[in-house]
């Protein structure tokens, strides 16, 4: 629960934020503390089919920034190094997390044949927004899962990366008041749920 809420809260200050960043998309150039660095995408797709070859049980496609440096100097190379690792830190949770869920999927073949999957084979699709504040860079991963039923679900989390010091950072470390700022984040939260905005308020 912690961590999920730590997740929201990054969520809700990157789009809080938002019109005071520059929107750089998939591909961008970004300052550090000693010179410069460019994020672009780079995508990793995989097929998962059932033991007997015949069905298409799932597959997942996720686009993960990379980061590379455009200036020869310490600084941007120990935030390439730091940025790129722990990217691919995530990028490997989020693929054995898939990996478990594949298995399962291969369980439910086996129990019940192609009939489940009558409806589609299971999707799991991550795409990221970056985007650069004056000293901060955010990176908004859309998160897509189908599992089978009517619909799959999308849902958001982030990650916040110090260019200067060249490291991630956490909410707890922005502000010297977390209860002032729990605050507002629920504030925000409950301004955007009182828009009407039927899918937001699924999402909180």
């Amino acid at each position: 629960m912690k961590r999920w809420l730590s997740l929201l809260a990054a969520a809700a200050l990157c789009a809080g934020t938002l019109s005071a960043c520059s929107a750089e998309g998939k591909v961008g150039q970004f300052k550090t503390g000693g010179g410069g660095v460019q994020i672009s995408a780079q995508l990793y797709e995989q097929e998962y089919y059932s033991a007997d070859g015949k069905t298409l049980l799932g597959k997942y496609s996720y686009e993960v920034p990379v980061m590379t440096g455009t200036a020869d100097d310490t600084s941007s190379a120990d935030a390439v190094a730091a940025f790129n690792d722990g990217t691919a830190a995530w990028l490997e949770e989020e693929r054995n997390t898939w990996d478990a869920t594949m298995e399962d999927a291969e369980g439910y073949y086996s129990a019940y044949g192609s009939s489940v999957w009558t409806g589609g084979h299971w999707v799991r699709e991550v795409r990221y927004t970056a985007n650069q504040m004056d000293r901060l860079l955010c990176i908004e991963y859309q998160h897509y899962i189908f599992t089978g039923g009517a619909h799959g679900y999308t849902y958001y989390s982030s990650q916040m990366f110090a260019l200067q010091s060249g490291r991630y950072v956490e909410i707890k470390e922005m502000t010297d008041d977390p209860e002032g700022y729990t605050r507002v984040v629920a504030e925000d939260i409950l301004r955007q749920i009182d828009e009407n905005d039927v899918a937001v308020q699924y999402g909180y």
